[in-house]
């Protein structure tokens, strides 16, 4: 029987009654343990950092959904203000159709600047729905990328683990091998 001093922390056993059982314990290097808590530490790191990055690039989707709501209830207002102001000239009409020789004329011209500005209006909001449309559709493809990483980082996670896997197996082996000589 070989008795060993162990430090505090750096023993891994399952306690049964306050008695700790080594019957199928194995020595490991320390820095093999702590290659592998390095390894598995960075790669939570990056996995953490592109979840980070994903949750930034979805609140800049969303917030550009929200600024394209924005702007068609925008659009709906202006809409609503040029009706209100075409009900409340009702009265200062009726002031310039007494006042003025050429008031239909007048009212021509006027509804056309109108017509000029709505159409300009719309030319412009459709013009920025669809740079946000394409914000959109760029920011979806860095998604996909991101997932496609994400991938990538979990197959690697997973083949860590196979290989922490392999080398506990083949740990475990020499061990018995030795016991059994």
């Amino acid at each position: 029987m070989v008795q060993l001093v162990l430090k505090q922390g750096q023993v891994e056993v399952m306690n049964s009654d306050f008695i700790p059982d080594y019957s199928n314990s194995i020595f490991l290097h320390k820095g093999v343990v702590e290659d592998l808590n390095s390894t598995i530490q960075l790669l939570g790191e990056k996995k953490v950092a592109s979840m980070v990055e994903r949750k930034d690039f979805r609140k800049k989707i969303v917030q550009v959904e929200w600024e394209c709501q924005k702007m068609l209830m925008q659009m709906d207002d202006l809409h609503n203000k040029i009706r209100d102001i075409l009900k409340l000239k009702i009265s200062k009409q009726a002031q310039m159709y007494l006042r003025e020789a050429n008031y239909e004329s007048q009212i021509i011209a006027h509804i056309m600047g109108m017509e000029r500005s709505v159409q300009g209006q719309e030319k412009f909001h459709s013009k920025v729905l669809k740079k946000k449309q394409d914000a959109i559709k760029e920011l979806e493809k860095q998604i996909t990328q991101l997932k496609q990483e994400m991938n990538v980082i979990d197959h690697q996670l997973k083949e860590q683990h196979i290989s922490v896997s392999e080398r506990q197996n083949i740990q475990e082996m020499t061990s018995k091998f030795k016991i059994t000589y």
